[in-house]
């Protein structure tokens, strides 16, 4: 694999800090506004490469931009601090602070320093560089954990994944990694700030005339994989031709903004291929986005607004096939309900349970030995995996994955099982 540079800026947490007003000599109003950006950089290596695009314990430098509100002023860059800084009170993707030191702040790069090397342009523009020590608390090993089948933890971290890190992934999916492949991530969390122009609505002299409210769009209803909702927020202005000190009624205006949260699942059945009688094991994954996708308002000014109604992950999952299965135990049933295994804000994981028909209690679901299916011919069962539960705003998330298992044979083929004891 020739080598490829992954570094990205991944704007993990948004605006979202308390309003400092400020008034300038020419009594123009300003508001303290903050940024949190946690970046991060890929490095990697195998028996014949050097590392990429730095070694451990490397102090490397990065230059970079970002894009602020047009008229930002009294620029300042820092890095986050954990005494300080509570990441929480950011819009748009914003993290509990608590999780976000946990789960970032171990893997984070030390000795790390920024540079503002412009001010601001007239879109707002600024040009900067962060210099870091490629060392951490803790080491994040990528390689370890793929080969592990830990990429869903790898997504679920990163939230955003970059194309060229897509690649990789792809490569780790789709081939053995060996045992000289190293990766590792380093995060690099810093903080903007600016004071921002407030522009102030001018009282108007012709009369008012009420505007139009914006209609929500129509929300979703029963279950789905994709969930949309609405949620209105309103403010309060003054039209024109009211005299001053009295007698001038407030204006409610209504902005309504359109999210969607979006479940990605996938699902092993192993091994697929057995002889009646046996049983196979099944994961599942599920992982949940989140974004704005619309705004609408009639006045003032229309911003970007974090969503209030928090998605949830699913909370079940279930496996649907076409057999029940008996012995002194117990019975498996049509319909077997899968454990869960492990859960984050946007991401849950299910296995199968203990079976109670099994003897030494496997986390298996066992097949009914009567299946069709030999080894000359063998035959191929449906079975659907069943996803449910979580989401947002009263809706539930649903999604079925088709599988298949096939019948090769049945365990009395094998001298070493006992009759009907799986």
């Amino acid at each position: 694999m020739r080598k490829r540079i992954f570094c990205m800026l991944l704007s993990l947490l948004m605006l979202g800090m308390s309003v400092i007003p400020v008034f300038a000599a020419e009594e123009i109003k300003t508001e303290k506004k903050v940024k949190f950006v946690t970046s991060v950089i890929f490095i990697w290596r195998n028996k014949t490469q050097e590392w990429d695009p730095a070694a451990p314990q490397d102090l490397y430098t990065i230059n970079t931009s970002a894009t602020l509100e047009k008229g930002a002023k009294n620029v300042k860059i820092y890095p986050y601090d954990m005494d300080k800084h509570d990441p929480g009170t950011a819009t748009d993707g914003a993290r509990e602070k608590m999780m976000y030191d946990k789960e970032y702040m171990p893997y984070a790069a030390s000795e790390l320093s920024l540079k503002l090397k412009t001010k601001p342009d007239a879109q707002g523009k600024i040009i900067y560089s962060y210099q870091f020590r490629v060392q951490s608390k803790r080491l994040y090993n990528v390689a370890d954990r793929l080969r592990k089948g830990k990429e869903q933890e790898i997504r679920g971290l990163l939230g955003y994944v970059s194309p060229e890190i897509e690649k990789f992934l792809s490569y780790a999916r789709n081939n053995t990694l060996s045992d000289d492949m190293q990766g590792q991530l380093y995060f690099m969390p810093y903080v903007i700030e600016w004071d921002e122009p407030v522009v102030e609505e001018v009282p108007e002299v012709p009369p008012f005339v009420e505007p139009e409210q914006p209609t929500p769009p129509a929300d979703t209803k029963g279950c789905s994989d994709v969930i949309k909702w609405s949620e209105v927020k309103a403010h309060t202005y003054y039209c024109g031709g009211c005299l001053i000190g009295g007698g001038c009624p407030g204006h409610t205006c209504r902005h309504v903004y359109t999210y969607q949260t979006t479940l990605t699942a996938n699902a092993t059945v192993t091994p697929n291929k057995l002889k009646s009688g046996y049983g196979f094991g099944v994961t599942v994954n599920n992982s949940i986005f989140t974004k704005q996708i619309s705004d609408k308002g009639v006045c003032g000014k229309s911003l970007k607004k974090a969503n209030s109604k928090i998605p949830v992950p699913p909370a079940a999952v279930e496996i649907r096939n076409g057999w029940t299965v008996k012995n002194r135990l117990g019975t498996q049933l049509r319909t077997v309900q899968l454990e869960k295994s492990s859960s984050t804000a946007v991401f849950s994981k299910f296995t199968c349970r203990k079976n109670r028909i099994s003897e030494i209690k496997e986390r298996k679901i066992y097949t009914d030995v009567a299946l069709k299916g030999t080894g000359k011919k063998p035959v191929t069962h449906p079975i659907s995996i069943v996803i449910s539960g979580g989401g947002v705003n009263g809706v539930p998330f649903c999604k079925t994955i088709p599988k298949t298992i096939t019948i090769n044979g049945n365990m009395y083929e094998d001298d070493f099982t006992v009759d009907r004891r799986p």
